[in-house]
């Protein structure tokens, strides 16, 4: 099929002429905000803004102020910078006052659970949670849908203490509904804007980036299935997680490509990370969700804590290639590869993925000072192997996949197929589908076979995981860094994100770091002493 000829955006990008964007509801928080004096906010905010999760617990534990207040001052904070400007979160929780004061309760009586005890915690729209909030995807053919139950990963959020503060807008569809489509928009939630400046927002969890970034929250729940987590944790000077597949259960996520989707956690700081996904990773006593088969391989790391590994002496057992890069080289292979120049977002997504010599070496540097082991890789020694053909296979995958969640809902399902979506957008494409709904469209009507899918499936992941394998094997190394396009995710593999302060447009920019299946505590061990070694978070000025 013919690639369409797509204008390169520039943000921040107004929306489309169209009616469905949903108004966001804040009455429920009115009286509650009404009462924070501005003397009192101002106080909150130099306790707050840019605080860990473990300073807001201690503030919570001591009784500098509550939970009820804590959700307040991210709501008054949402209504003043987000709606119709940031528009990072579509909807909130007309609970979550009540939740808290619960909490606050529970904590006075019976002490706290947990780190994340009383924390308003935001998820992206593509995660049900069975509380009378709808679950959309972005989409207007979901946007009456309150499902019946939360999502696996939403329960163990509530049972550590969290409070669910509300839903993230993302790229519709999980940047499947239209190639044209620009980053961080949905019909229900309109278009996400980047708070640091003119920059795209990236996609497709770019609400649950957005709101950690711009504090409206500590921190926050994304999915990835190629990209989503990552770039958004670059491209908002956050650290982002790409979990293995299966350490998180995708039970109740909207899916897009089943084999590859997988759940994360977005944060300021490496430990806010960990401490999140010690709770998004408890799987009960047997370290599996028959919901999702996929927990069984990862079961090894289930009910894990994961803020011992942040520890100094735990960077030094992990060994990191740091891949040399050749920008020129890169960019012209690029380029060649699309048949075109690069856009400069995309050109820019390049370059920080490929740091040049000096750069590397500098990295080098700074994780041997904290002790780490670490060593250049040359940039040609580390090219993958090409995977095979990798999109037609997503038509199929989101078609199968979205059809199978549905069926799995029953009577409940808000459509049976992809082929309502197609047939809702069409009804009236200007309003429910202001961008088009081409991907939607070819994926309801692609002519891949299941024994195609099945060798397509087997040829991207086995080529991935080969591809990066045999790196980490020739070099002796546990965790990369540089130059490695997105084969990980195919691979089913982990990758963390973590600042590195500012390109010269004051864009931010992110050091990424990726290993083998399950090697989570060695990746949160290796970004934790380069977060130590140079503290690269910039909060964006919202005033």
């Amino acid at each position: 099929m013919n690639k369409p000829q797509c204008p390169e955006y520039r943000f921040p990008l107004a929306e489309p002429a169209y009616t469905a964007k949903r108004p966001r509801d804040l009455s429920p928080f009115a009286a509650t905000i009404a009462r924070l004096t501005e003397a009192r906010r101002r106080e909150l905010d130099g306790w707050l803004l840019e605080s860990s999760l473990p300073a807001i617990g201690a503030l919570l534990d001591h009784g500098a102020l509550t939970s009820v207040e804590l959700v307040t001052y991210y709501v008054e904070r949402i209504a003043r910078h987000d709606v119709d400007r940031l528009n990072a979160v579509l909807e909130l929780n007309p609970a979550a006052l009540q939740i808290a004061a619960a909490l606050d309760v529970e904590r006075m009586t019976a002490g706290r659970r947990g780190p994340l005890h009383g924390i308003p915690i935001l998820v992206k729209d593509n995660i049900a949670t069975g509380d009378g909030m709808r679950t959309t995807a972005g989409a207007y053919a979901l946007r009456e849908w309150r499902p019946a139950r939360d999502a696996f990963l939403v329960a163990r959020l509530r049972e550590a203490g969290a409070i669910i503060l509300g839903k993230t807008n993302l790229s519709e569809w999980a940047n499947w509904m239209d190639p044209c489509m620009p980053n961080g928009f949905s019909t229900l939630g309109g278009q996400t804007q980047h708070p640091h400046g003119p920059f795209d927002p990236s996609g497709s969890s770019s609400g649950s980036a957005v709101a950690v970034s711009a504090n409206l929250a500590p921190v926050s729940v994304g999915s990835e299935t190629q990209g989503s987590i990552t770039w958004p944790a670059r491209d908002h000077s956050l650290v982002g997680l790409k979990t293995s597949l299966g350490l998180i259960s995708r039970s109740g996520v909207v899916p897009l490509v089943d084999w590859m989707d997988v759940p994360g956690p977005f944060g300021r700081s490496v430990r806010d990370v960990a401490i999140l996904l010690s709770a998004l990773a408890a799987l009960g006593p047997d370290g599996i969700d028959s919901g999702d088969p996929a927990t069984a391989d990862a079961a090894p790391l289930a009910g894990r804590d994961f803020t011992p590994y942040l520890a100094p002496d735990m960077a030094r057992r992990v060994r990191v290639g740091v891949i040399q890069g050749d920008v020129a080289a890169a960019l012209e292979a690029r380029e060649q590869e699309l048949g075109r120049p690069l856009t400069g977002q995309e050109a820019r997504r390049l370059r920080d993925l490929v740091p040049p010599a000096a750069a590397a070496e500098d990295i080098v540097a700074a994780l041997r000072a904290q002790g780490v082991p670490a060593a250049l890789i040359p940039f040609e020694a580390a090219r993958l192997t090409e995977p095979p053909p990798f999109k037609p296979m997503v038509y199929y995958a989101f078609r199968e996949s979205l059809g199978r969640f549905m069926a799995a809902l029953g009577d409940a399902a808000p459509v049976a197929s992809l082929h309502d979506v197609v047939a809702i957008n069409a009804a009236d494409p200007t309003n429910r589908a202001p961008y088009g709904y081409r991907s939607v469209a070819e994926s309801a009507a692609t002519s891949m076979t299941a024994e195609q899918y099945a060798a397509a499936v087997e040829a991207n992941r086995t080529s991935a995981r080969d591809g990066l394998r045999t790196i980490f094997q020739q070099y002796g190394v546990d965790v990369l860094t540089g130059y490695i396009e997105q084969s990980f995710a195919a691979a089913g593999f982990p990758a963390l994100v973590v600042p590195n302060g500012l390109d010269a447009e004051g864009h931010p920019v992110g050091l990424q770091f990726v290993g083998d299946f399950l090697s989570e505590p060695q990746l949160l061990a290796a970004g934790a002493a380069f977060e130590r070694a140079r503290p690269g978070r910039v909060p964006p000025n919202l005033d």
